[in-house]
């Protein structure tokens, strides 16, 4: 009696969706590095949606959570 061969299937592709999210998460980083996120705060734009996002970029201390604080937790989820 054979036993039939075992088929094993490894995909050789890459996940797109882990692919742009590992790229987001290095965007984001390397604006931080370049103060992009600091000339969003600036006075030029205040009472406007890009300072609003520029906001969410900076460490609010104690005062709750936003969206810079998740950053670093990105590259734990991809591990």
């Amino acid at each position: 009696m054979e036993t039939p061969p075992k088929s094993v299937n490894f995909s050789d592709e890459r996940l797109l969706s882990l692919d742009l999210y590992r790229g987001l998460t290095m965007f984001l980083l390397i604006a931080e590095y370049t103060l992009i996120y600091d000339h969003l705060v600036s006075p030029e734009f205040a009472g406007t949606w890009i300072a609003a996002i520029g906001q969410q970029f900076h460490h609010h201390p104690w005062h709750g959570l936003r969206f810079w604080d998740l950053v670093q937790p990105f590259f734990m989820f991809i591990v």
